[in-house]
């Protein structure tokens, strides 16, 4: 960590310039298969929070694409609001008008989820029972990271683009714009 003192602007700028040099990413292209892990714990005690380390990073997330989430989820999905929002609702536009009438974080969670899995395939590398992970929020899981890696191969084609983001919750990851 750094400390920044003198003239509040010129601090400011510097604080700034070394927040953007520890934790910002640039790819050369949005990668056809991305393998996030949130940065363990408290980032990814639950699904709901882990699912911060995707929010991140999502202009990187190629639709089509595949996203594998290594995250131990050991305190489980997270709120009853988040998995009750998800029962409720997986469809975007229930969720959406959800959303409206009560804009809390776990609707916008939900909302997010419903529409990663519309346009892309999501693996789940956590000690969460598939009961949960598969049966309440319709993510594939996998028990290795490798399982799901190959799984996303086969289906994208052996020569997909792959990024791994070891700590997405804490990195802001980029595609280099066009000349």
């Amino acid at each position: 960590s750094k400390v920044f003192a003198g003239d509040l602007d010129d601090s400011f700028n510097s604080a700034v310039k070394h927040v953007n040099d520890v934790s910002k990413a640039e790819l050369s292209k949005a990668p056809d298969v991305v393998i996030v892990g949130p940065g363990g714990r408290p980032y990814d005690y639950t699904l709901s929070r882990s699912l911060e380390s995707i929010m991140l990073n999502m202009s990187v997330l190629k639709r089509g694409g595949g996203v594998v989430l290594v995250a131990e989820c050991i305190g489980g999905y997270g709120g009853e609001d988040f998995r009750d929002l998800f029962c409720k609702g997986h469809d975007p536009k229930q969720l959406r008008s959800i959303l409206k009438k009560d804009p809390a974080c776990e609707s916008v969670k939900a909302y997010f989820l419903t529409r990663l899995l519309e346009d892309r395939r999501v693996y789940l590398v956590s000690v969460m029972p598939d009961y949960y992970a598969r049966g309440v929020f319709h993510l594939k899981t996998s028990r290795t990271v490798n399982d799901a890696l190959q799984s996303l191969l086969r289906a994208l084609g052996k020569d997909s683009s792959v990024a791994v983001l070891p700590y997405g919750s804490s990195t802001l990851t980029s595609t280099r714009a066009m000349p």
